[in-house]
């Protein structure tokens, strides 16, 4: 017996012909449903290779087993026939594509005019197969019947969602014709039962391309030709959360990264850095475009079809220069599903939540399924560090190490500083005693602070202590990667940079935090560099924005900088804009403003403006604190800095912009949205 006849044996064997008469058959369904729908999510989760894929996969096929087998069982036990050849793969297709369609009146009418067209086409074909008595194999109904809904609503999404109007549209035209499709093959199946064998193709066909992602077709001016002069090799580190204040480079007494002070004496230490937006997702862009914020739109006051393209992130340029690219993120919240900022990346680790701990890695998992008590209680818990820094040194320098040979661009994103504050257990007490659980210390104090409770100077210390006793736990890991790409002297190996997205408020003005305010503390970066035409040990005073370090890799790295960008050479400039573009927002404390803001910084002078706020004027020289609002007494200042920030700055939230479910539970885990 030849190995394709014994393949149908084993796939006829699972079809339920006749009527279940035990709960095995509903397991198998389960178990095959879920492992369809844990790679449709794993693929969709990870367009390129990642090691974090497996656990992914693991954790999803973990999560929908139980419900899944729950259905089947009751499917078995109402429709025994047909229940699982048929129902049970549809509805599980349709309900992994109903989540993304929008519960608007014009999305409700769309689906009810395709039901109405596809719903006598429906039950005809099911009526004729149902009339040659035959079944089609389980495994053909049930990856057909889960795939093509999912595959075609999300091609739909992308051929057809301008034309029809928005992307809800789409999807259910795509689904809707993807059930269509089953149904019909179902009943070919049915009247040929050997043809099973060629459509399980099918799905596996879908589900590879789908894997790939999208082409990347990089825009004529981000190509470049790969020149056969020697490329070098770039690094650059992103400590994410961490504020220049934290650091002895920029005057703290307290040591809290040792590690760094010892690289900065080795690079250029820029002095008056900052950030172009105080929280991850448009610094990030900022940093990979060149673009200031409101230029790049990413940010939750623009629609994510404004967005600029990541053609133009410098991930793609490189990559299109011969470049082997590389990028290893513990932020699960900004570099994760659909998300661009990872685009042009031939290697991408991005770890996973841990499954069960803190709510967030349920986004989608668990999207139109029944949530389990145990689950949802969970819900209020901080989420937790996807992975430790000793995990994103080691995929570091897996990607430096298998890359050698050609040039190298590596891309490091590090979360120690970011809530919760988590430090490692040799130096969790370093700075200040633990009286309590280290996440209910911190749930307990900032939780009252959410309600209007202002913390005690003493638990303040304590958060602050916890915030630095982090950084020097992620030193530990920093200094083995640096030690690592550094390798050769000051003169020679990679270009590194090392620098933060933006910073975070420990109290300072009654805040905590960062993304709502353009505070020093939030928006002051630290920033080092060690590269062609910079000098070790030397510290510059000019004012940069992290849209500068765009233009100095680019550069450094050999590809054409256009003229349109916001970056300037590395001491070159003379001010300095900040932006946040925040759309809705949800509950804030009292101490935060709101709205859009917009400040230009002309050292010394800081000036803050935004439709909601009353403006303000600082001499960060005199007063870095900001405690003291020069308006009333710098008039001609603040009139002169106004015209130029709204000359400088750009475009204030869209009107259009809506809330994104998925995105805004990924700003809820990583504490954004309340």
């Amino acid at each position: 017996m030849g190995p394709l006849k014994r393949l149908e044996m084993l796939i006829r064997a699972s079809a339920p012909s006749e009527p279940p008469g035990t709960m095995a058959r509903s397991m198998v369904a389960a178990a095959t449903a879920s492992l369809i729908l844990a790679a449709t999510e794993t693929v969709a989760a990870y367009p390129r290779p990642s090691s974090a894929s497996w656990n992914f996969f693991s954790a999803a096929f973990t999560t929908y087993l139980p419900f899944l087998a729950l259905g089947a069982a009751l499917l078995a036990v109402a429709v025994p026939r047909r229940g699982i050849s048929l129902w049970f793969p549809v509805t599980v297709g349709a309900l992994r594509v109903v989540d993304g369609v929008g519960p608007d009146l014009a999305s409700t009418l769309w689906i009810l005019v395709l039901l109405g067209v596809l719903l006598p086409g429906f039950l005809a074909i099911r009526w004729a197969a149902d009339r040659t008595g035959g079944s089609p194999p389980f495994l053909f109904g049930a990856t057909v019947g889960i795939v093509l809904p999912v595959l075609a609503g999300r091609v739909a999404v992308v051929a057809f969602g301008v034309r029809l109007g928005g992307a809800s549209r789409a999807l259910a035209l795509g689904a809707l014709i993807g059930l269509a499709v089953f149904v019909a093959l179902r009943g070919l199946v049915s009247i040929w039962p050997k043809t099973a064998l060629v459509f399980l193709l099918g799905p596996a066909v879908g589900l590879g391309l789908w894997s790939r992602g999208a082409p990347s077709t990089p825009s004529p001016r981000a190509v470049q030709a790969v020149s056969s002069t020697p490329r070098p090799d770039v690094v650059l580190i992103v400590l994410d959360t961490v504020r220049a204040q934290a650091l002895a480079s920029y005057g703290r007494r307290r040591t809290t990264m040792p590690g760094l002070e010892a690289f900065a004496r080795r690079a250029t230490t820029f002095e008056k850095a900052w950030t172009n937006a105080s929280w991850t997702l448009p610094a990030h862009a900022s940093l990979f475009s060149g673009l200031r914020l409101t230029r790049n739109k990413y940010d939750s006051g623009y629609a994510p079809s404004e967005r600029v393209s990541s053609e133009r992130f410098l991930a793609s340029r490189l990559r299109a220069a011969g470049y082997a690219t590389g990028a290893v993120s513990a932020n699960f919240g900004v570099f994760g599903r659909e998300d661009p900022l990872l685009a042009g990346f031939d290697r991408v680790d991005v770890e996973p939540l841990r499954p069960f701990v803190f709510r967030p890695w349920l986004f989608d998992l668990l999207a139109w399924f029944p949530r389990a008590m145990w689950l949802e209680a969970k819900r209020e818990r901080f989420p937790g560090p996807s992975m430790r820094a000793p995990w994103v040194v080691d995929r570091s320098l897996e990607f430096w190490a298998k890359a050698a040979g050609r040039p190298r661009f590596l891309f490091v994103n590090f979360m120690e500083a970011h809530l919760p504050w988590i430090p490692e257990r040799q130096d969790l007490g370093r700075f200040a005693p633990v009286a309590l659980d280290i996440e209910t210390e911190q749930i307990s104090v900032l939780g009252r602070y959410l309600q209007g409770g202002r913390p005690t100077p003493a638990e303040t210390e304590i958060l602050r202590a916890r915030y630095d006793e982090s950084l020097y736990s992620l030193d530990r890991s920093l200094t083995r990667l640096l030690e690592a790409v550094t390798a050769g002297g000051s003169n020679e190996g990679a270009i590194v940079v090392v620098t933060s997205d933006h910073g975070e408020s420990l109290g300072e003005h009654d805040r905590f935090g960062h993304r709502n305010s353009l505070d020093e503390e939030a928006t002051r970066i630290p920033l080092f560099v060690r590269g062609p035409g910079l000098e070790s040990g030397a510290r510059l005073e000019a004012p940069v924005e992290l849209v500068d370090v765009f233009g100095y890799l680019a550069r450094a790295a050999g590809l054409h900088i256009e003229g349109a960008l916001d970056c300037r050479p590395l001491g070159e400039r003379r001010q300095v804009v900040i932006e946040h573009r925040p759309g809705p927002q949800g509950r804030l404390p009292t101490s935060y403003p709101r709205g859009d803001l917009s400040a230009l910084i002309e050292w010394p002078f800081k000036y803050v403006e935004g439709p909601e706020v009353a403006p303000a004027l600082f001499d960060l020289s005199a007063d870095p604190g900001e405690q003291r609002n020069l308006v009333l007494i710098e008039p001609a200042r603040v009139k002169a800095m106004s015209v130029v920030l709204h000359d400088l700055s750009g475009s204030g939230s869209s009107q259009s912009s809506a809330p994104d479910r998925i995105s805004e539970e990924r700003l809820r885990a990583l504490g954004y949205v309340r």
